[in-house]
C-alpha cells in the first residue's frame, strides 16, 4: 500500500468537498444577483452584495486556507514519520 498517494488522493477529494461545502452555504443566488441575473434572493444578499469584494475575497480564503493547512500538517506528520525510520543497515556514520 503507497501511503503518500493515498493521503494525496484523499486529501484532493476532502478539498473538493470541503469547497463545495463553502460554496453551498454561501448562497450562489447573491453572486448571481450581483451581476444582474434575477434570482429571487432573498434580503440577505444586500449583505453580501454591499461589499462584494470584502464577502467573495474571505469567502475564497475560507476554501482555499483550510485545505493548504490541512495539506502542511499532513506533510509535517509524513516528514515526522520518516525521521522514525532509521538508518540503513551497514552504512557507517563516517560514509
Amino acid at each position: 500500500m503507497n501511503w503518500k498517494s493515498g493521503l494525496l488522493r484523499l486529501w484532493i477529494v476532502s478539498s473538493v468537498v470541503w469547497a463545495l461545502y463553502q460554496l453551498w452555504g454561501s448562497d450562489l443566488s447573491c453572486p448571481l444577483e450581483f451581476v444582474g441575473i434575477e434570482t429571487g434572493a432573498g434580503p440577505w444578499c444586500a449583505f453580501q452584495n454591499a461589499e462584494p469584494w470584502r464577502y467573495y475575497s474571505e469567502l475564497l480564503f475560507r476554501i482555499v486556507a483550510v485545505p493548504v493547512i490541512t495539506l502542511l500538517l499532513g506533510l509535517a506528520a509524513l516528514w515526522v514519520v520518516k525521521g522514525f525510520g532509521g538508518r540503513p543497515e551497514g552504512k557507517d556514520q563516517g560514509e
